[in-house]
């Protein structure tokens, strides 16, 4: 049985010269009745604000390209028990 997701977390500006997800995620944390769901809690974040600020794609490191082998074999590591 899989379990019940009740928490989701929205992630944009990964890379700071992509701006949709930039755009939405700043959209949301100004109306957060947008994502709101009577089911289901959504936490907004920016993810790389130097990079957003600079509007490139990353300053020190690409968060798209910084995943070993040992953190993807533990899907653990992906879920954020406290967000």
């Amino acid at each position: 049985m899989v379990n019940k997701i009740d928490k989701v977390a929205l992630f944009g500006g990964t890379h700071g010269n992509e701006m949709t997800g930039i755009y939405l995620i700043k959209k949301y944390l100004q109306n957060p009745d947008l994502i709101e769901r009577s089911t289901l809690k959504v936490f907004p974040f920016l993810s790389n604000p130097r990079a957003i600020e600079s509007r490139v794609r990353y300053t020190e490191i690409d968060l798209n390209r910084c995943f070993g082998s040992e953190e993807i074999d533990n899907l653990d590591n992906f879920y954020m028990s406290n967000f």
